[in-house]
């Protein structure tokens, strides 16, 4: 199956509320939500709540826009900040914490209570002078952690290195790439006129590829279209809505 990166919205059917959220494999990430949805254990509260308030069958994933691994953050959060979605408990796309998140006053004090009288599990703990010199040695030759500061012995290298000639993807010689052309003209070459066709019809339907449907980035309304092989998709549903969309990107940039 491809692999296919991008923007995805989960939508409620019944109020247009969103969660909007980004993932370098669409489908598998629509299948992690869902499971976690249905356990009871998504990583948002307000769209768990809305899920057992609603139920399942008032919620569709909807994919927003397909893009490379390195737009993912950047695309994302474009849509957060454009959409405004209700169900995003963090307004930033790149959060692994609380940042930008702001506590009741009733949940201040609850974790306030909860750690009090709570010890460091450093406390009365001391290094001892040859602890503290190992540590110190250690940091001053770069060694921060992991393999850092690591050498391969020479046998591992021989082993490595003739690990990557083997590989497939290591470039092919000069000669190589002449004899697999040849190869491949004595192929064509063989082929006939229906044999052709029908190879490029199959190609222009795998790159056209399924209708899909979305939503207008204007006026929300659904949009059916194909893919035309470079992971397009329509933004607005008409020329209006176009214009509009133009000048949302205008103003974002």
């Amino acid at each position: 199956m491809t692999r296919i990166g991008g923007v995805y919205a989960i939508r409620n059917v019944q109020n247009g509320k969103r969660y909007i959220g980004s993932s370098g494999n669409l489908d598998t990430r629509r299948r992690q939500h869902f499971a976690a949805l249905r356990r009871g254990v998504s990583s948002s509260s307000i769209l768990q709540n809305a899920f057992r308030k609603y139920g399942e069958q008032a919620f569709v994933f909807d994919v927003i826009e397909v893009c490379s691994d390195t737009e993912l953050l950047r695309r994302e959060q474009f849509y957060i900040d454009s959409l405004k979605p209700a169900y995003n408990v963090g307004k930033f796309a790149n959060e692994k914490t609380r940042l930008g998140l702001k506590s009741s006053p009733e949940h201040v004090a609850m974790m306030s209570a909860a750690l009090k009288g709570r010890a460091s599990p450093m406390k009365g703990k001391k290094f001892t002078a040859e602890h503290r010199r190992k540590i110190s040695e250690h940091h001053l030759a770069g060694n921060s952690g992991g393999r850092s500061g690591f050498k391969h012995t020479a046998e591992a290298k021989a082993k490595i290195s003739a690990a990557r000639k083997l590989s497939p993807s290591r470039p092919c010689s000069a000669a190589a790439r002449l004899k697999r052309a040849e190869t491949m003209r004595r192929w064509h070459a063989s082929q006939t006129p229906e044999q052709k066709a029908q190879r490029a019809s199959k190609m222009s339907e795998a790159q056209r590829g399924p209708l899909r449907r979305t939503q207008c980035a204007v006026c929300l309304s659904e949009i059916e279209y194909r893919s035309n092989g470079k992971r397009w998709i329509p933004k607005s549903c008409s020329s209006a809505c176009l214009a509009e969309y133009r000048c949302r990107l205008l103003a974002a940039t």
